[in-house]
């Protein structure tokens, strides 16, 4: 077992050969919140949970637009 507070850094910082994570939408429901969280840019730091640097303008425009609906039929669209 790993302590989360090393493995979360490590993986914050890119630190790792490969990296497993089991957190999902547990806190909200939502899957965009997951998306948003691993997938979108990190541009200079904004998105520190996006350890892998993976980006994707394309992605973040629908991950924006998805946090910004509120209607959450139109939100299952994007994700």
């Amino acid at each position: 077992t790993v302590d989360y507070n090393l493995i979360d850094k490590m993986g914050q910082e890119g630190d790792y050969d490969m990296l497993i994570s089991n957190i999902v939408t547990a806190n909200t429901g939502d899957p965009i919140w997951f998306l948003a969280n691993y997938w979108h840019t990190n541009n200079n730091g904004s998105n520190p949970q996006n350890g892998s640097g993976y980006s994707n303008p394309q992605v973040d425009q629908l991950l924006d637009a998805a946090e910004t609906e509120f209607d959450p039929a139109k939100r299952r669209d994007y994700a």
